[in-house]
């Protein structure tokens, strides 16, 4: 599938919902063997992401509250110069020792790359291989919870993938 400027039309056939499913997949860069290329003229990985070995991505479960996850993708920079600020912002519900030292240590300086799903059912992959994204905790008594910030610089906004998720 091959875009131009004409294929950006109206779709009434489907709906549009808003929000991510509650899961988010999470590797680090070194237990990624490869990330296949989209294919041309697109933007969507067609062919399965591979692991190192044995490893695989761990899921982790995130609110189904609309409100508490957002993902934005935005271009920044001027016109001969311009990147893409990508940021997965999810909520883990229930404070407990385990996850506070899990993602207190998952946030010191790792790269990954993360695998989310939204409403629609498409799938993205955020970070790359030679440059994956970082993530930032708040722990939140309010809310009972870990705020999570994913966040990613690149060329281009995350690419699309309709392979399998090695889990």
């Amino acid at each position: 599938m091959s875009g131009t400027l004409a294929d950006i039309t109206r779709n009434c056939a489907t709906s549009n919902a808003k929000g991510l499913k509650g899961t988010i997949y999470i590797a680090k860069v070194e237990d990624v063997a490869t990330i296949p290329d989209a294919g041309a003229g697109t933007h969507t990985v067609s062919t399965n992401i591979t692991m190192d070995g044995t490893e695989v991505f761990h899921s982790w479960p995130i609110s189904k509250e609309v409100d508490k996850n957002t993902y934005e993708s935005n271009s920044e920079g001027d016109r001969d110069s311009n990147n893409f600020v990508t940021t997965l912002n999810a909520f883990i519900a229930k404070l407990d020792a385990t996850k506070t030292y899990i993602l207190a240590t998952s946030s010191n300086g790792c790269e990954y790359i993360v695998l989310f799903e939204d409403k629609n059912g498409l799938v993205r992959i955020i970070g790359e291989l030679e440059d994956g994204c970082t993530l930032k905790v708040n722990e939140k008594s309010a809310d009972a919870g870990y705020e999570v910030e994913i966040r990613w610089d690149s060329a281009l906004p995350p690419l699309y993938y309709t392979g399998t998720i090695p889990v």
